[in-house]
């Protein structure tokens, strides 16, 4: 008998988030995956190909702030793929919106 065994696969993408406290940016943008992967920026849907600029602008904004909410009907593959384009765009102010239901009571 030979036993093998095999380390599960796994998938992380780094990253840093606040843990608490307030934001100072008066209206962080906001990004918002839809059930179907379509993105919208700040409420007015947009291509992929525009998210990069509008990423840097955040980046280069003092203080600028970027808040990302998935439909929970939203593929993960979908979502993995935006988060990795927010990430390369090196925004450090991400907030994750919606999963306050989420939260431990």
């Amino acid at each position: 008998m030979i036993i093998l065994t095999v380390p599960i696969a796994t998938h992380k993408l780094p990253l840093d988030l606040p843990c608490g406290g307030t934001v100072t940016e008066d209206k962080p943008h906001k990004l918002l995956i839809d059930r179907r992967g379509a993105l919208f920026w700040d409420g007015a849907r947009i291509a992929d190909a525009q998210l990069p600029a509008l990423l840097e602008g955040v980046r280069n904004t003092p203080m600028g702030t970027l808040h990302l909410q998935t439909d929970p009907e939203t593929r993960f593959e979908r979502f993995d793929s935006v988060l990795g384009t927010v990430k390369r765009a090196g925004v450090e102010r991400l907030g994750l919106v919606g999963n306050e239901r989420m939260a431990a009571n």
